[in-house]
């Protein structure tokens, strides 16, 4: 209460608004809006609740019409308040406030009323309205409305005066006044008296806002506010003005400055005397008083202790309470006046800075040096560079840069050297991190500061010009000095009161001197940061949710990129062999580095969204859209971009540091880029004529080619121009940049070699092979596999020997099998669902029920350089040998989830499937693979199929699937609440990466390119290859059609080549001339398209086409759009599709006419054309995946198709020559749920061979649904599903030809596992037949090889950070029954 005293007595309120007065301040629309963005988002709320970033997002132009009708509402209300005319029953609502209570440094409170967003609303529009003119009025003696730089203004006046009193004769005093409560006690008559005379537009809502009193709400209590003005109304500072501006006149001293409720006064003791003895009385007029015990003197002049105590004296006598102040520990406004007290407030802001370091070492890297470059250091000690000499103090800027420099090694874990630290002191646009060194700020902010204020010093006190003068030219030479440029170079006119024109004269002199020792490299790194735009991502906000958060070791990897610092030691690339230097560049552009896809697919995503948001939807690997060679661009809009042309793009990301860009990149900038873009064009030629053709280039510095940097700048303004947000062009930058960030920290820490202790299990390993005899090498005959069924040279048990480990290697014997048998378990593990990870845990069973794929995993001996199937062994070590009913597969998830893909985010099964079989199959290609890799012999392949098979694969399995364009877009896995089926709401997270979008593989891309003797450039890197016509390539064997050296063995075939892949010829006929083209690929899975409408597409067929076709010369007719497959007869009214029927669909020949025409090389030109796959040898494991979804070509939206398709056990696959495979389904993938973006992925398995992995018959189909694993009937496996919104996306098929096939790779003992794996998995047992014998409740616990991400729901009902446990289902003696480990049981399922 009392700092919010009653009204005086005497209060005389002014009349209110009278007709006759001058009209109320009026706004429109545009200036409303205006208003609203310009408040500060993070603006508190009031007692409604209401934030101004509420408002700004409700009239964004997302809101559409509801959005206008919003703001047109707010202008109505807005200009009632303006003119006065809020009901009574109403203005205690709006003008009400929320009181809360702030703790001033110098001890006290400072009360704080937020009130109603739409009462600060037009108190900010009429602040705004008379800050310019009032200030006018008010200036030079009240500095702190409506004048800009009015505090450094007044420093720079105080500190020039007392630099020219401290030569005058007659003693001088400097006085700091501090008005009492000043806010809350000025009465309210004087200042609404004053508006009405000098501002009466503004009248109207000043008088009913404060003629009577208005409620403050704090704690659950009341206060009447009914005197002084509320801190925190926007017009609050202006009425305070205006009431005591006659006070403030009436001083005569020669320095009288004002800054609202803070006076100082200087001149002669008399004068200042005088002024200090008539103040309190006209204070009091307007109800104020002053507060004589924060009030300061300081004597100025020389030291003469009689003259000091007669000035002192005279201000003693006029406020006795004034405390006496040493010159130098006195500061005005936060900011020291005379050079000795510069240290000691520099050491302050020091020391603050060293307390905001040390809090950030305990944040993650990102956001450490988010905050770093935009919060600490140089953005705290702003205002005291600009207003102060601080670069007289090189000390204590020094050491505060060195505390800056030591944090940002700290929390990026990179040595930073002096070289390192003056780039990384530099503006982003210079090459630099943004993170300013305060001692390169401290001349330029205090020379701009001083030029800029110097006509307002000038007003303020004009006897102090001469001093002004000579401290400008102190820190003008102090400047030219420092930076060695000449006078001529230093900015002129109107930007020598430019902070930015003086620090880029500064940058620039600093980015030269970092080029003269640069050496190739560095000087390519260099002038590459120094590009527009290249570091965009230490911009962006590190929001998880929305994609921008970068982990430690990719912020590690980009800072070290930037500045040329070490990134590892010295060692060889583990998946190529060559070297690789301490700055890591080698693996940027190792064509063995599964980085570069996840950062090309990252890109294309990036350009499809932002397409999307534009209004044209895009679709990626567009259907049909390619050269004729199999070649496509990355992505096409459905609708016309411009000139009434379809945009197709093509992206990649070369290395600026290459070794055959690399001189070119050091001459000029963007020469990698500028290249890749000439390449892109040459070879889309063609297809430049029919669209709008971009190719998208850019480099690993993040430097952008040309047309890339018109094509984002274009799509930027268009995203403005829909969402009305400025910033769109920025934030697109910012999210190109941190996929070009997280695709070279993959490309970089996939160079790692082994540890040192994986080395030496490898060479025991190798040792063990050896035998007795060390200098001989035993091998084993080719005509044995090795086997897990007895101790061999790569499975040898390790014994202790007189306390030192030894290995025996035994020979595997003839008759072996090439099996291991499960235990005799009665029942399937579950896998912990680690938060929306159903899509991984679908797969994993999946892939567990083939025996073939699960015995030569369980049987492999992975080296350190295939951490993929050696996460995969423990899982199936694990699933199938543990006596826990579920299984957590942490470690796992760790390993092999994709670099794009994000933990606890939606993500397609069938893309998890397909980059997991890439990089296992990269790890098999390895050369550091090999050694340690089991060595196998590939299965027999069937006469027909071999005389179809005229080469091995080099390339990545899965790159063409079966060379039929397709969409990537597919179902999302999102774990949503069971019961019901109901999805989570759409959040901020969807805008980011919610869909994650593969890109086509190099692999693929270099088969292609080898046929026609191009270069072969990688999506990701600059590298290229020439290759002759007989597929040649510099540095590497690039096979299309033939089989290499006649004479040369082939490597073994790997696990993925042997067991997942097969081999496919698409061939393209010219329907003109009839020429042909053939082009092999390799095939992993098939996508087979669904009709969403089968029986009215193929009833409309069939009537359209008669009943009949009639073949043209060359190739079949046109089919119906969306089926190509033989259509029913007219009476057929109802159609129950199948996978056979699906299959043949997808193998008959497609017509390429009108737009997707084919060009022909012998025509040379575009010809309708016929394209037909066939399948030239089967793999042993077939994946299908139906192609769940429809894409609206009018709208761009995309929805599931839930066509039933009806499942059968058997599955016959026409083959190019010979009879066709019969291939039998063991697993089938199920996705649920209404739409793309949400839903569930459960399971129905069986094993793939006979006599199953339980003693069960291979007929024994089972659900797994996470850690739900319940038997099933086989109809309901293969049956209708149980919910409208069930549908079977992916199956998994097993070829029964026993000569392909080989033998089923059942499991036999534990023991027969490798030696540290069979320990953990019998160590587990054992705690967990412990844990259950001391249980007298309670469910089977689980077993968890890695901790689960925080907050990860087990269950995964709520999706992540929702912990909810789903109890495993286990079969006992009679019915099956769930087992509870906590009060809250989860709903069954179905």
């Amino acid at each position: 209460m009392l700092k919010h005293p009653a009204a005086p007595k005497d209060e005389l309120l002014p009349p209110p608004p009278a007709p006759s007065d001058p009209g109320p301040l009026t706004v429109t629309p545009e200036e409303v809006e205006a208003a609203i963005n310009s408040m500060p988002p993070g603006s508190s709320a009031g007692l409604d609740g209401i934030r101004p970033l509420h408002l700004r997002q409700l009239i964004s132009r997302e809101a559409a019409e509801s959005g206008r009708r919003l703001l047109h509402s707010l202008t109505v209300l807005t200009n009632l308040v303006l003119a006065g005319e809020v009901p009574d029953c109403a203005r205690d609502a709006l003008f009400s406030a929320s009181l809360c209570a702030l703790r001033k440094k110098s001890g006290g409170l400072r009360p704080i009323a937020v009130g109603s967003v739409y009462r600060r609303l037009p108190s900010r529009i009429g602040a705004r309205f008379v800050a310019d003119s009032l200030g006018a009025e008010l200036r030079p003696v009240q500095l702190g409305v409506g004048t800009p730089l009015g505090c450094e203004a007044a420093v720079h006046a105080t500190r020039s005066f007392i630099e020219a009193s401290r030569q005058s004769a007659a003693p001088h005093v400097l006085v700091k006044l501090d008005v009492s409560n000043a806010f809350n006690t000025v009465r309210r008559d004087v200042f609404l008296t004053r508006i009405r005379e000098r501002c009466p537009e503004v009248y109207y809502l000043a008088y009913q806002a404060y003629s009577s009193p208005s409620p403050l709400i704090i704690g659950g209590q009341t206060i009447a506010s009914a005197c002084g003005v509320q801190q925190g109304d926007p017009l609050g500072p202006a009425a305070f003005a205006i009431a005591i501006d006659s006070c403030a006149r009436a001083v005569s001293a020669p320095l009288n400055i004002w800054y609202l409720d803070d006076a100082t006064l200087a001149g002669p003791a008399s004068a200042v005397a005088a002024d200090i003895a008539t103040l309190p009385t006209a204070l009091a007029a307007a109800g104020l008083s002053l507060n004589a015990s924060k009030c300061e003197v300081a004597f100025i002049g020389a030291e003469d202790s009689d003259h000091r105590h007669a000035a002192i004296g005279a201000i003693c006598s006029a406020l006795p309470d004034v405390k006496e102040t040493e010159l130098t520990n006195l500061s005005l406004l936060g900011s020291p006046l005379t050079d000795g007290s510069i240290g000691a407030a520099g050491e302050a802001a020091s020391a603050m800075v060293q307390r905001l370091c040390t809090r950030l070492r305990e944040l993650d890297s990102h956001t450490a040096v988010f905050f770093l470059a935009h919060h600490v250091s140089a953005p705290r000690l702003t205002y005291l560079l600009r207003s102060a000499p601080a670069f007289k103090a090189p000390h204590v800027l020094q050491a505060t840069d060195e505390m800056v420099r030591s944090t940002l090694e700290a929390v990026c874990n990179v040595a930073i050297n002096p070289a390192a630290w003056e780039q990384a002191s530099l503006p982003v646009k210079f090459g630099g991190l943004g993170i300013r060194s305060v001692e390169a700020l401290a001349l330029p902010a205090y020379i701009a500061s001083v030029n800029a204020a110097r006509p307002l010093i000038r007003s303020i006190c004009p006897s102090v010009t001469d001093e002004l003068s000579d401290t400008l030219e102190t820190a003008v030479s102090a400047f030219l000095h420092r930076t060695g440029v000449d006078r001529q170079q230093l900015p002129d006119g109107e930007l020598v009161s430019s902070q930015r024109a003086w620090d880029t004269v500064a940058c620039t002199v600093v980015q030269s001197r970092l080029l003269v020792p640069a050496n190739q490299i560095d000087r390519a790194r260099l002038i590459a940061a120094g590009q527009p735009h290249t570091a965009a991502w230490i911009q962006a906000v590190p929001v998880p949710s929305l994609g921008l958060h970068l982990d430690d070791e990719t912020v590690r990897v980009a800072v070290a990129l930037r500045l040329g610092a070490p990134v590892c030691e010295p060692h060889r690339c583990r998946l190529c062999a060559r070297p690789v230097t301490p700055l890591g560049h080698h693996g940027l552009s190792c064509q063995k580095s599964a980085g570069r896809h996840s950062r090309h697919a990252h890109l294309n995503d990036v350009v499809r969204r932002a397409l999307s948001g534009a209004g044209f939807p895009a679709i990626l690997e567009p259907v049909g859209l390619d050269r004729g060679d199999g070649r496509r661009p990355d992505g096409i809009t459905v609708f016309p971009f411009r000139e009434g042309k379809c945009l197709t793009w093509d992206a990649t990301c070369v290395d600026t540091f290459a070794d055959h860009i690399a001189v070119e990149s050091a001459l000029k900038p963007g020469a990698a880029a500028r290249q890749a873009e000439e390449r892109k064009r040459q070879r889309y030629a063609d297809l430049a004529r029919r669209y709008s053709f971009v190719p998208v280039a850019l480099e690993t510095t993040g430097v952008y080619g040309p047309a890339a940097a018109a094509f984002v700048q274009d799509l930027g303004r268009r995203l403005a121009t829909c969402t009305g947000e400025r910033r769109e062009t920025e934030w697109l930058r910012q999210r190109l940049s941190v996929a070009i960030a997280r695709g070279n920290a993959a490309s970089v820490l996939a160079t790692a070699p082994q540890s040192g202790i994986e080395q030496a299990g490898q060479t025991r390993r190798a040792a063990s092979t050896a035998g007795s005899n060390p200098g001989t090498t035993r091998r084993w005959p080719r005509s044995h596999a090795v086997t897990a069924a007895t101790p061999s040279a790569s499975c040898a048990p390790e014994v202790e020997t007189s306390g030192k480990r030894s290995t025996r290697a035994t020979p595997p014997k003839a008759d072996s099998p090439t099996e291991i048998n499960l235990g005799n378990s009665c029942y399937r593990r579950g896998l912990v669902n680690l938060g929306n990870t159903c899509f991984m845990n679908t797969v994993l069973q999946a892939l567990f029920h083939s025996d073939q794929l699960r015995g030569e995993v369980l049987a492999a001996r992975p080296s350190p350089s295939r951490p993929h199937l050696a996460a995969l062994q423990r899982v199936f070590a694990f699933l199938a040998f543990s006596e826990r009913p579920v299984y957590s597969p942490g470690e796992f998830q760790r390993t092999a989830l994709p670099p794009c893909f994000e933990r606890g985010r939606q993500h397609d099964c069938s893309e998890f499937l397909r980059c997991f079989l890439d990089a296992l199959h990269e790890e098999e290609r390895s050369p550091a693979a090999s050694p340690a890799a089991p060595v196998a012999v590939p299965p027999p392949v069937p006469p027909a199929a071999a005389a179809a098979r005229t080469r091995d694969d080099s390339s990545v399995p899965g790159a063409a699937a079966m060379e039929r364009p397709r969409s990537r877009r597919r179902h999302r896995s999102c774990d949503t609440a069971r019961a019901g089926g109901r999805s989570p709401p759409v959040q901020l997270s969807d805008l980011a990466s919610d869909d994650v979008v593969m890109a086509e593989p190099a692999g693929d891309r270099a088969e292609r390119t080898a046929a026609e003797g191009e270069p072969t450039e990688s999506p990701d890197t600059g590298g290229t290859q020439q290759t002759d016509p007989d597929g040649q390539a510099q540095g590497e064997v690039v096979r299309e059609h033939g089989t290499g050296d006649a004479g040369a063995e082939e490597p073994p075939a790997g696990l993925v080549r042997r067991l997942l892949t097969g081999r496919a010829e698409t061939t393209f006929t010219c329907l003109t001339c009839g020429g042909a083209s053939r082009h092999e690929n390799s095939v992993t899975d098939l996508h087979l398209a669904l009709p969403e409408s089968v029986t009215r597409s193929l009833t409309a067929a069939a009537a359209g086409a008669g009943g009949a076709e009639t073949a043209p010369a060359f190739g079949p007719a046109p089919r119906p759009v969306g089926w190509r497959g033989t259509p029913p007869t007219d009476n057929q009214t109802e159609i129950e599709l199948t996978v056979s029927q699906l299959l043949l669909d997808y193998l008959t020949p497609e017509r390429l006419c009108g737009d997707n025409q084919y060009y022909c090389t012998k025509c040379t030109g575009l010809r309708d054309a016929e394209r037909q796959l066939r399948l030239l040898s089967p793999p042993a494991n077939l994946v299908v995946s139906l192609m769940r979804f429809a894409v609206d070509r009018r709208t761009g939206a995309r929805r599931k198709v839930l066509t039933p398709v009806e499942l059968t056990e058997w599955l016959t696959v026409p083959l190019a020559t010979g009879p066709p495979a019969q291939y039998r389904l063991y697993a089938v993938i199920v996705h649920v749920g209404h739409s793309l973006d949400a839903g569930h992925y459960f399971s129905f398995c069986r094993a793939s061979g006979g006599g199953g992995i339980d003693g069960m018959d291979d007929t024994g189909w089972w659900r797994l649904d996470d850690t739900s694993a319940v038997p099933v009937p086989a109809a309901t496996a293969l049956g209708r599903p149980r919910r409208s919104t069930e549908a079977a996306y992916t199956l998994l098929y097993r070829l029964t030809d026993a000569a392909v096939a080989g033998a089923a790779g059942g499991l036999s003992a534990l023991a027969a596992l490798p030696g540290p794996l069979r320990a953990a998995v019998e160590r587990d047992n054992a705690v967990f037949r412990r844990e259950r014998q001391s249980r007298t409740a309670g469910a089977l616990p689980m077993v968890h090889d890695g901790r689960p991400p925080p907050g990860a729901g087990y269950g995964g009902d709520s999706g992540p950070g929702v912990p909810r446990m789903r109890q495993p289902t286990t079969r006992r003696s009679g019915p099956s029954r769930r087992t509870a480990t906590t009060a809250s049981t989860a709903r069954r399922r179905p």
